[in-house]
């Protein structure tokens, strides 16, 4: 089975529970392990982290510094605004 960049992120984050994590060794492991992989550098491994971050996957520490709890990951949930009510918004 083919392992996505997020899915390597998750790995490492998974590995290394309820720690503080500063992203750049996370996507050094990543890239070396997308590299065994696909003979090929990933692209915008930074930004899956700070998604997952917004996804409510990973919470953030500080700057830089990121943290998977699984008693903590969360499903974000985004409202979604009538035709109407967006019209409102905009006027």
């Amino acid at each position: 089975m083919a392992k996505s960049i997020a899915d390597l992120i998750m790995e490492y984050f998974k590995k290394h529970p309820r720690q503080d994590l500063p992203h750049g060794p996370v996507v050094d492991w990543v890239e070396k392990q997308y590299l065994k992989l696909y003979r090929r550098k990933p692209r915008d491994t930074w930004r899956q982290i700070r998604k997952f971050h917004q996804e409510g996957k990973l919470m953030k520490i500080r700057k830089g510094i990121y943290r998977y709890d699984p008693d903590y990951v969360k499903e974000v949930e985004l409202f979604v605004f009538s035709t109407d009510a967006k019209e409102k918004i905009f006027e």
